[in-house]
C-alpha cells in the first residue's frame, strides 16, 4: 500500500466502519491501526482486534490519519487495506488586521488590509467574488459601503466578517478655529480631531488668549 495523499478533509470526526466478507470461507479474524502517516505494513507490529462491521474510533484531536485494516478468513488467506490520507481539520480560518482578528460589523476609514490564515485554507471572498486564496494580505479601499469577507478552509470551516470601510475625511482648521471661540460654560480646553488620518500636534488660541492643543493621532 504506497501513494497515499492527505487530500480527504474533515471537519468533524469521521465514522469509519470496517467490514470483511468472504463469498467462500468465513472471516476469522478483523484488525485496524491508526496511523498518521503511509507506512509500510510490515512494521506494524500491534494491531488492535475487532469484529467485523465495528466502527473506528479517531478520536477528535486535529491531525491527519490513516487507517489500516486486515482480514483473514478460515484458509489462513489475509488481505490488508487502507483508507485514503484523512484530514480532520475543525479550526476556522482567521481574518485579522494588525494581527488581531476582525469581528463582524468592524467600521474602519481610509482602508483596510486584512490577512487570512489557515493551515488548509481554500477559498476567498469579497462579496461574492472569489480572490486567489493564500496566506496573505488582501485590501479593501473606502467607499463608504459594508463588504462581506468570507474565508473557507478544504473542510469546510468558514468565517464570514461584515466590514464598513468609509472613505477618509479631511481635516478642517476652520472648525477648530470655531470651537476655540467658544467662551463661558462652552468653552474648551482642548481639541481632539477624529477621523482625519492625519497626525496632528498643534495648538490654536482661545478667546481668552490661552493657547490650547489640537490633537490627532
Amino acid at each position: 500500500i504506497t501513494g497515499i495523499t492527505f487530500d480527504t478533509f474533515f471537519k468533524e470526526t469521521p465514522m469509519i466502519s470496517i467490514v470483511a466478507t468472504d463469498d467462500e470461507t468465513s472471516i476469522v479474524e478483523v484488525g485496524y491501526y491508526v496511523s498518521d502517516t503511509e507506512l509500510d505494513v510490515s512494521s506494524i507490529a500491534t494491531w488492535t482486534t475487532i469484529s467485523s462491521g465495528d466502527s473506528v474510533d479517531l478520536g477528535n484531536v486535529d491531525g491527519n490519519y490513516v487507517v489500516y485494516a486486515y482480514a483473514i478468513d478460515s484458509n489462513n488467506n489475509k488481505t490488508v487495506v487502507s483508507t485514503d490520507g484523512l484530514v480532520l481539520d475543525t479550526v476556522v480560518p482567521v481574518v485579522q488586521r494588525n494581527t488581531s482578528n476582525i469581528i463582524n460589523n468592524s467600521v474602519f476609514c481610509g482602508s483596510v488590509m486584512f490577512t487570512v490564515s489557515d493551515l488548509n485554507l481554500s477559498d476567498v471572498y469579497i462579496d461574492n467574488e472569489s480572490l486567489i486564496a493564500k496566506n496573505s494580505s488582501y485590501v479593501i479601499y473606502g467607499d463608504d459601503l459594508t463588504h462581506e469577507i468570507k474565508a473557507i478552509d478544504k473542510a469546510g470551516n468558514e468565517t464570514i466578517v461584515n466590514v464598513t470601510v468609509y472613505k477618509t475625511h479631511d481635516y478642517d482648521e476652520s472648525i477648530n478655529s470655531n470651537i476655540a471661540l467658544l467662551s463661558g460654560d462652552n468653552r474648551v480646553d482642548a481639541i481632539f480631531c477624529a477621523h482625519t488620518h492625519e497626525l496632528i500636534n498643534e495648538k490654536i488660541t482661545r478667546t481668552d488668549g490661552v493657547q490650547i492643543p489640537v490633537v490627532q493621532n
